[in-house]
């Protein structure tokens, strides 16, 4: 199965709104989720599942992606906010992987999402991988055994490389 970490396209300033998780998208941040939208359909992407952090900007990120046809729903995860930690989401995507229930998206915040994607390939959080807002990374889970340090890092891409 594939894992595909998607941080949310650009949001308002946070000085701007009352607390981090009400921070909406932007126009150009919903131009940046259009655009990774498109390209994903054009290459065939879907998943079983888009799983998004419960702040306002990751759901209208999974709500454009699922809009776009690549998935038939979303759902909110406390795991995917800005403070949620990977040991306490790696049991829903081990049982996810060991029901053969297909390609999963998820959609969070940086620093967390590129963490997480250097823990599943290397083992550990390295702190070099950079996520933009509105891009992706794309992880391949293997079909079975320990997740951590043993998924293949086989695609990260900025919004500003998508045409």
């Amino acid at each position: 199965m594939r894992l595909y970490l998607i941080r949310h396209g650009k949001a308002v300033s946070a000085e701007v709104v009352i607390t981090d998780s009400e921070r909406p998208l932007v126009a150009e941040g919903r131009k940046q989720v259009m655009r990774l939208a498109q390209r994903l359909h054009g290459l065939s992407i879907r998943w079983r599942l888009i799983q998004t952090s419960p702040f306002v900007r990751a759901r209208e990120t999974a709500a454009i992606l699922r809009e776009a046809g690549l998935a038939p729903t979303a759902e909110a995860a406390a795991e995917l906010s800005p403070a949620g930690e990977l040991t306490d989401w790696l049991p829903f995507l081990t049982a996810w992987r060991d029901a053969k229930r297909g390609d999963l998206a998820t959609v969070g915040h940086f620093p967390n999402l590129a963490h997480w994607a250097e823990s599943l390939a290397y083992g550990e959080a390295r702190g070099r991988l950079v996520l933009k807002a509105g891009g992706v990374i794309a992880l391949e889970v293997p079909q079975s055994g320990a997740l951590l340090g043993n998924c293949e890092l086989f695609w990260l891409s900025s919004p500003a490389l998508l045409p």
